[in-house]
């Protein structure tokens, strides 16, 4: 297994207890998160927002199906789940993450674009807060 293969293992096994420094970590300092059809998180800065957004989320499970790759990219498949306002949601996702040494350059995030309508209509929508 190649060394970014172990890292994203690892990244995944995080998302249970999301803490946003720990994860920002993972990511250089210019690196970008592009969920597909929305505005790219750009900077570590930005990467830590997000992923405090995520962490408001409860129950978050990302069981990866498939995982391949080799030491400058990854490609992921797994089931988002998560529980948020009374709701269990599970969203089938794709990634593709791109490395500089040990460290995150680029993640592109494709999902279901059906489960992300109801992700809006929910308030679930990882660009702003969650509405109470």
């Amino acid at each position: 297994m190649s060394r970014s293969v172990a890292i994203v293992k690892e990244l995944y096994t995080k998302f249970a207890a999301i803490d946003p420094e720990e994860l920002a970590g993972y990511f250089t300092e210019d690196a970008y998160i592009q969920p597909v059809m929305k505005d790219p998180y750009q900077g570590r800065d930005e990467i830590r927002r997000m992923f405090g957004l995520w962490a408001t989320f409860g129950n978050v499970e990302t069981p990866l199906r498939n995982i391949v790759g080799d030491d400058r990219v990854v490609f992921t498949e797994w089931l988002d789940q998560s529980d948020f306002g009374g709701k269990h949601y599970a969203v089938p996702c794709v990634g593709v993450f791109e490395f500089a040494g040990d460290k995150i350059v680029a993640w592109r995030l494709y999902y279901d674009s059906a489960a992300e309508v109801s992700s809006e209509v929910s308030g679930l929508n990882a660009r702003r807060a969650p509405s109470s």
